[in-house]
């Protein structure tokens, strides 16, 4: 239950903070119109761009990750042992050393 409950409140976070940015870059965006030189209406336009760019994608992610939840889809990858792993094959070429035979 405290799980769910951290888990929910982390990315509601999350979501809050990757709107600000988003929300920042779209303010960034239509401030560098308002610039005089055209070097720094460039560098602040293309910079906006990225922040629009990275805080739209992890949004993204993160709402398909709030779906999946929901929907009852979430998985966790199972846990593996390092001693369950076979040891590579001596006769292989990604378990030998030396030259191949």
């Amino acid at each position: 239950m405290v799980k769910a409950l951290v888990w929910w409140v982390g990315h509601s976070l999350m979501g809050l903070f990757f709107l600000c940015f988003l929300f920042l870059g779209i303010d960034l965006c239509r401030a560098s119109f308002h610039l005089k030189e055209p070097y720094q209406f460039i560098l602040t336009f293309f910079a906006s761009n990225l922040i629009i760019l990275v805080s739209a994608a992890l949004l993204a992610g993160l709402i398909v990750r709030i779906v999946c939840r929901v929907k009852g889809q979430h998985q966790t990858p199972p846990h593996s042992d390092p001693s369950e792993t076979d040891p590579p094959d001596p006769g292989s070429a990604m378990g030998s050393i030396g030259p191949e035979r």
